[in-house]
C-alpha cells in the first residue's frame, strides 16, 4: 500500500520551478558534439501539446507512436549550434527518462570534420511556455568544465570559445 502511495505521489507531483540543463561535451577522440537536455518531462509535452495539439505520453503504456519524431521536430526550434559561423546539425540518439521519472534525457550528436574554435549555441528550449524558465548550458571538453551559461529572460544563446 505505502508503495502506491508513492507512486501516486510522484506522479502527481507538480514542480513550482521551470529549468532545463544541456550538457555539450566536445570529444576529441571521436571528433563530436555530444550532447544531453535534460528536462522536465511534463513541461516538454505541454509545450509540444501547446504547439502542435498532440499528447506525446511519454514513456507510458500509451506513448504516442511518433513521440520520438515530434520531439526532434520540436527540439529543432529550440536548439541551435553554429560551428565558426556555420550552422550545424544536431543527430537524435535517443532518449530515456530520468530514475524519478519526472525528467527526459535526451541524446544528440554533431559529429565534426575539424576541431571548433567557437560555438554559437541558441538554446530557448521552453522559454515561450514559461515566462520564468532557466536553461542551464554547461560546456564540457573531454569531460571537463570548460564554460557555463545560465540563459534566462531574453537571453538564450551563448558563444563557446574552445580552449
Amino acid at each position: 500500500m505505502s508503495y502506491l502511495l508513492y507512486i501516486l505521489a510522484i506522479c502527481s507531483w507538480n514542480h513550482d520551478f521551470h529549468m532545463s540543463k544541456c550538457e555539450i561535451n566536445y570529444d576529441t577522440q571521436d571528433h563530436a558534439l555530444e550532447i544531453i537536455l535534460h528536462a522536465f518531462t511534463d513541461d516538454l509535452e505541454l509545450a509540444i501539446e501547446d504547439r502542435d495539439s498532440i499528447k506525446l505520453r511519454l514513456y507510458g503504456e500509451q506513448e504516442h507512436e511518433e513521440a520520438d519524431a515530434i520531439l526532434v521536430d520540436y527540439l529543432s526550434g529550440q536548439l541551435s549550434c553554429d560551428i565558426d559561423g556555420e550552422p550545424a546539425l544536431w543527430h537524435f540518439i535517443g532518449r530515456e527518462s530520468s530514475e524519478d521519472l519526472m525528467s527526459s534525457l535526451i541524446y544528440l550528436e554533431i559529429p565534426l570534420s575539424a576541431s571548433p574554435k567557437e560555438i554559437y549555441i541558441d538554446y530557448p528550449l521552453l522559454m515561450s511556455t514559461y515566462d520564468d524558465q532557466k536553461n542551464l548550458l554547461q560546456c564540457r571538453l573531454d569531460g571537463k568544465a570548460s564554460g557555463y551559461e545560465l540563459l534566462q529572460g531574453k537571453k538564450h544563446s551563448y558563444t563557446w570559445i574552445v580552449e
